[in-house]
């Protein structure tokens, strides 16, 4: 996660006069978006749509949300005049509402003096910026992008490693396809492979049995602050299900009107990364991003132009695994035997994570590294032989 630096906070307090007015015009163009949105649902959905809870969990005796009924794509959000524009706002409106626009409450549970320190630290710390800053310049631009990137890259290893630990744990996984499926970040995974992987999942752990953890997991990944949204299991999974109906529709527009190719340098690189497909340090030409979407179009299937998904999880581990690089987590073997309670810091850092973490990231790295030394190492050993004996031939 990004810390907190003078830099970053000399730079948005200058920038705040500009960022501000954006800021509170996203609220306005959000809700109205929002407001539209659930007349259309009223409208066009199906008849069993409910946008409230509508899978009961008989171990909690509570409602949950279900990744049917509770989650609508609208088709024909394009054909009836409405702009991608809309959807794009939309999706910036629920992740600022998730990370940013919440701190300013803390004064009705800390006094007003929270207040001051909150926003302190918050343009302090790129993170958790709303995302007017971005806006403002291209200095800002990057600095914005690269902090929710951060957060990315920080919990995203975690996430994949303990849904699939989790899952290997409950039912039979698909074997080759799950690997592929998680793969590091900069490995071409299959597409077709990965479409089948998400609908395993929707079929034996959909979004409504989801641990709490995981989708407290999930939310993390997606840059969301770890309190407010996350106190109770419902409360999150709603926001994953808000993001994924925002994030669908905008899908079916853009493969319906060929929009992809006609979208410019930053608008494509904005859909890829909204999509968790760019991280923003890998600087992807337009060409690599261009075949990002491709797979990513072929992995949803013809079906999404319908409205058929094919699973919320499944489809954002597949995503997110352009973030799956342990390798940003920074450890050794001793770190490993250290009390991993030495302080109120550590105190949400579980010892198993800790050490999958690390075994799937530095450690792997290296054990990767030494393999492919000592296999080049054997191969020219061999080759010397090989060539002994042709000259004793």
């Amino acid at each position: 996660m990004a810390l907190a630096s003078g830099a970053s906070f000399a730079r948005n307090a200058k920038n705040l006069p500009k960022a501000l007015p954006l800021a509170l015009s996203s609220i306005s163009a959000g809700l109205a978006t929002e407001q539209k949105m659930g007349k259309r649902a009223a409208e066009f959905a199906p008849a069993d749509y409910n946008m409230m809870f509508e899978k009961l969990t008989p171990t909690s005796y509570q409602r949950n949300t279900c990744e049917r009924k509770n989650l609508w794509i609208d088709t024909t959000w394009g054909d009836h005049g409405n702009t991608r524009k809309e959807l794009v706002d939309r999706w910036y409106f629920l992740t600022d509402r998730w990370k940013a626009f919440h701190c300013q409450f803390l004064p009705a549970c800390f006094g007003g003096y929270a207040f001051v320190g909150a926003q302190a630290y918050v343009l302090a710390n790129d993170s958790w910026t709303p995302s007017a800053f971005r806006l403002v310049d291209e200095e800002s631009k990057k600095a914005w992008y690269n902090g929710q990137d951060l957060l990315r890259y920080k919990y995203t290893p975690a996430f994949l490693n303990e849904n699939k630990f989790k899952l290997e744990m409950s039912f039979p996984v698909p074997g080759e396809k799950w690997n592929d499926v998680h793969e590091k970040n900069d490995v071409r995974r299959n597409p077709e492979w990965a479409h089948d992987v998400a609908r395993f999942f929707e079929k034996y752990y959909p979004l409504h049995i989801q641990k709490r953890q995981i989708v407290k997991a999930v939310m993390r990944s997606m840059g969301a602050c770890p309190s407010f949204p996350l106190l109770k299991k419902v409360g999150a999974t709603t926001r994953v299900r808000d993001i994924f109906e925002v994030i669908w529709t905008e899908d079916v527009m853009v493969i319906k009107q060929g929009l992809a190719e006609k979208m410019t340098d930053d608008e494509l690189f904005c859909y890829c990364w909204r999509r968790w497909m760019a991280p923003a340090d890998k600087n992807l030409t337009r060409a690599q991003l261009l075949e990002r979407v491709a797979d990513y179009h072929k992995m949803l299937g013809p079906s999404i132009l319908k409205g058929d998904h094919p699973g919320v999880i499944g489809t954002y581990m597949y995503l997110i695994g352009y973030y799956n690089d342990p390798a940003f987590q920074t450890a050794e073997f001793d770190d490993l035997e250290k009390d991993d309670f030495a302080n109120l810091q550590n105190w949400s850092r579980d010892l198993f994570m800790k050490r999958l973490e690390f075994e799937n990231g530095p450690l792997r790295d290296q054990v990767e590294a030494h393999v492919v030394a000592e296999k080049a190492k054997r191969e020219a050993r061999l080759a010397e032989i090989q060539k002994r004996h042709e000259l004793q031939a």
